[in-house]
């Protein structure tokens, strides 16, 4: 019972401190109300403003004014609202203003308005337009001049000042409009909404911006570790959680050196699937109905940067063309870009190696790749329009085009193409029922292996190695594709290997015509100049054989078997001559050896006195 007791006073004693501290906290922060509000209201609004105006004028180095219709509000924030605001440019910028803004509130401190101090923490820019540009010299009007002593107090503030870099720790901007002007080009950025976090002088700061960039829909979500980098070591390294240009999605660490004449982007970036459709036909040239786009190829932007970074993504379509999963580098230099390629999968093969493409003069791209097991009649439809051919191809591309056109860049292809693939078959005729009996109407041809190889000049495909192997058949072609006029010219001779007796019979057939759809008929014109051949052989055959038994009759040279009778007669005139050569060596041998031994004896003789 006493311990009882005991414990209820403690907690009754508890009960009245709790009680007494609470209304002690309260009245203090009724206190603090009161001398903030206080202060504000023996503060004028006109005192207030001026120091503001002052601080971002200190900070920027820039002239700052707004319009009379001046507002205090405490709720949310202790907060300063003014209409019109205007900042200042560069002496030497197109725009007398660098930005204006329907409206501009700014945060405040409350704790230092205690002291008399008015400082600004946040900036809210309504409808701001923004204009910046670059001068003759390549200096943009945005490189602030600060001067003088910030109202903030610390060693934070003395680096800030140090640094020229104005801090506020968030920036908030709705339905916003900016314009940059670089030597003449023109970008635009309309529906701009920024939130920029920056707590602390030396922290991260976190970015969320949405607009629209010459029409395209931009969003952006990212955090830059250390902003005071940027003016320090003209760097920027920045972890981008999430980012949008049009369709397509990226993020990941990348870091951005500004030091140099054109910016260095590094990093390894994972993209999201990337769609880019065709021209929509506007612009100087429009997209003709059949054949390659005509329209400009702008590659102007591969200028812009510098960069060296790793990729990845599940997905591409462009030019027609469908991609799938990819990882690999990039680097680009002075408008050329190189494209290594580690791996990637396309119409269910892998393709590996390099592209580059080069805008320093015009506008050019090569293509150095080995592909695997790609399945031939998506690619083909995909590409142009082909539905014939289904088989999975291997092979090597090494191919270059140049122009500033689809269209251009067709007609100029040069190189060459080699290609093998195992099983697969042929749409729209089936050459054994051709083969067997002549019937042309149609179906489906299954063959072993298909090879060959192409060579590219000036946008047409030539090759006459083309080989496809069928369980009872073989198929020999030659031609020319015409990739940049979208047309084929190309015979097939398939030859019934078993037939005759194993000599074989061919029936030519001729593929022509625009390739979305070719004619693919019996030549008989070929089938003609081959039986023409073969009779050709036979006669020739005869002629020898009557020429064989001729010789021998009248010269009685015999021709061997394998032997052409030219060969038995130079055989025989050989063995003649080789004959006469040793005859007459043997008889020059004897004269001389006879008149050396007259000689001697006649020698001998006088020595001796005979």
């Amino acid at each position: 019972m006493y311990i009882y007791r005991r414990m209820s006073g403690v907690d009754s004693l508890y009960g009245w401190v709790m009680k007494k501290l609470l209304k002690f906290v309260a009245i203090l922060v009724v206190v603090l109300i009161i001398a903030v509000v206080a202060a504000v209201i023996f503060v004028p609004k006109s005192v207030i403003l001026n120091q503001v105006l002052a601080q971002v004028e200190r900070q920027s180095g820039r002239s700052v004014s707004v319009g009379e219709d001046v507002a205090l509000s405490f709720y949310p924030q202790l907060s300063l609202t003014a209409n019109d605001l205007r900042v200042g440019n560069a002496p030497w910028a197109t725009d007398p203003q660098m930005i204006t803004a329907q409206r501009v509130r700014f945060g405040l401190q409350t704790m230092p308005l205690l002291r008399g101090e008015v400082i600004a923490e946040t900036i809210e820019l309504i409808r701001p337009v923004v204009s910046l540009e670059t001068g003759a010299d390549g200096a943009g009007n945005w490189v602030l001049d600060a001067s003088g002593d910030d109202a903030e107090t610390g060693d934070a503030a003395h680096e800030a000042d140090a640094l020229d870099l104005p801090h506020f720790k968030n920036i908030h901007i709705e339905e916003g409009l900016l314009r940059y002007a670089d030597q003449g080009a023109v970008t635009t950025v309309e529906a701009l909404t920024l939130d920029l976090g920056w707590p602390s002088y030396e922290g991260a700061l976190t970015a969320r911006l949405s607009a629209r960039v010459n029409g395209t829909s931009v969003t952006v979500e990212a955090e830059v570790a250390q902003i005071t980098q940027l003016i320090t070591d003209a760097r920027l390294e920045a972890d981008l959680r999430s980012a949008r240009y049009d369709t397509m999605t990226l993020s990941g660490p990348m870091a951005v050196d500004l030091s140099g004449d054109v910016p260095m982007v590094t990093g390894q970036l994972a993209l999201g699937p990337i769609s880019m459709p065709a021209s929509d036909g506007e612009g100087t040239a429009s997209a003709p109905t059949t054949g390659w786009s005509t329209d400009p190829i702008d590659a102007s932007a591969l200028g812009a940067v510098n960069a060296d970074i790793g990729v990845s993504g599940p997905s591409i379509q462009a030019a027609g063309l469908t991609i799938g999963a990819y990882r690999g580098q990039v680097t680009l230099d002075a408008a050329r870009m190189v494209a290594v390629i580690d791996t990637l999968t396309a119409y269910q093969g892998t393709v590996s190696g390099q592209v580059v493409v080069n805008a320093r003069k015009g506008l050019s791209a090569a293509a150095d790749l080995s592909v695997t097991d790609l399945a031939a009649q998506p690619l083909l439809s995909d590409l142009a329009g082909v539905q014939a051919f289904e088989a999975p191809l291997s092979g090597q591309v090494d191919v270059l085009v140049v122009g500033q056109s689809m269209d251009a860049m067709m007609k100029s292809l040069s190189g060459t193409v080699h290609f093998a693939a195992q099983g697969g078959r042929i749409n729209g005729v089936d050459l054994d029922k051709l083969l067997r009996s002549g019937d042309a109407s149609g179906g489906t041809t299954v063959f072993e292996t298909f090879s060959g190889q192409f060579d590219a000049q000036n946008g047409v495909l030539t090759g006459d190695d083309l080989a496809l192997i069928l369980p009872n058949f073989r198929i020999d072609g030659a031609g020319a594709i015409d990739v940049g006029h979208q047309r084929l010219d190309y015979l097939l001779s398939p030859t019934a290997t078993g037939a005759r007796e194993g000599k074989g019979l061919s029936i030519p057939v001729r593929i022509k015509g625009p390739w979305s759809q070719p004619s693919i008929l019996p030549d008989l014109e070929a089938l003609a100049r081959q039986n023409a051949a073969e009779e050709l052989d036979k006669a020739r055959q005869a002629a020898e054989d009557k020429a064989k038994a001729l010789l021998e009759e009248k010269t009685g040279i015999t021709v061997e078997e394998g032997q052409s009778a030219q060969e038995a007669v130079t055989q025989k005139v050989e063995s003649e001559l080789t004959k006469a050569k040793e005859n007459a060596g043997k008889k020059i041998e004897d004269e001389v050896k006879k008149k050396l031994e007259d000689q001697l004896k006649q020698g001998i003789g006088g020595l001796f006195g005979n």
